[in-house]
């Protein structure tokens, strides 16, 4: 939440010194026709794998351990993108697209910069709210960063014979980045990085949390645990020293108690 919350303050920040020159050239905007309703879609697609990921975490055994990983890779990924977000504005990739009026003189003040945000921050910073009419959070797409990280989550803690919900997830995430490309919504460099940077921190993360060799800071060898978040790693996973079973239980008690009660029928009645 805190990491959301401050991509909307840096997009807030930068929305004056985005530069007010024609979109960059770029390769699949060339080859795809334009459609701005598509990113409409690739919302609400992107909102449905979410909640996919959320309902999945819900009913999985091991609730919160999954839970504070999301939190932690949601976190990281959201802290690169402010930053890389406050380093690079470029010109907006859907000349048609609407953005506010940029404050100037004695109304561009801390207080309206702050207010500005706490208003994309009420609409979830997305577009199908009406509220997100900021531009230049471009580099890198933070609606891939969710499509990606839902989908690997999906995959990941769900049994493998559940192919069916493995190839529909991967569909709606792959359906979701090219809907955000033919709207314009985002260049095709953003979403590539966004790929490239999402995978790379989920399978890192996962590597080191299921080989509880690869936790020895003292090593020389492990190059791994150079990574500016190392040490954060180490106290969220401390208790930890293997991969997390694909096990599924109810949340509440109520539930637990249905099904086993259903369980003892069925062996009394065979």
């Amino acid at each position: 939440m805190t990491a959301a919350v401050c991509n909307d303050l840096v997009l807030s920040f930068i929305h004056e010194k985005v530069p007010q020159e024609p979109p960059l050239p770029d390769a699949v905007f060339a080859h795809t026709p334009y459609i701005p309703w598509a990113l409409t879609v690739s919302e609400y697609l992107m909102l449905a794998s979410f909640t996919c990921m959320l309902a999945l975490t819900v009913i999985h055994r091991h609730r919160w351990i999954i839970l504070r990983r999301i939190a932690v890779i949601g976190s990281l990924l959201y802290f690169g993108r402010c930053l890389t977000m406050l380093v690079t504005q470029v010109p907006i990739a859907d000349p048609n697209y609407y953005c506010s009026p940029r404050l100037s003189g004695a109304d561009y003040t801390l207080t309206n910069i702050v207010l500005r945000a706490m208003r994309i921050v009420s609409g979830a910073g997305l577009m199908i709210n009406g509220k997100h009419t900021l531009c230049g959070d471009y580099i890198y797409s933070g609606h891939t960063i969710v499509l990606v990280t839902s989908c690997l989550f999906i995959t990941e803690y769900s049994p493998r014979r559940w192919k069916s919900l493995h190839f529909f997830s991967i569909m709606v995430s792959a359906a979701g980045v090219v809907l955000l490309l033919i709207s314009r919504a985002h260049y095709t460099i953003d979403v590539i990085i966004s790929y490239w940077i999402s995978t790379r921190v989920f399978w890192t993360y996962h590597t080191l949390a299921a080989f509880p060799s690869l936790r020895n800071v003292s090593s020389h060898y492990n190059h791994l645990s150079k990574f500016y978040w190392y040490r954060l790693f180490l106290f969220m996973e401390g208790n930890l020293h293997r991969p997390v079973p694909r096990r599924f239980d109810w949340p509440f008690r109520r539930m637990r108690f249905g099904t086993h009660l259903l369980a003892i029928c069925k062996t009394n009645l065979s």
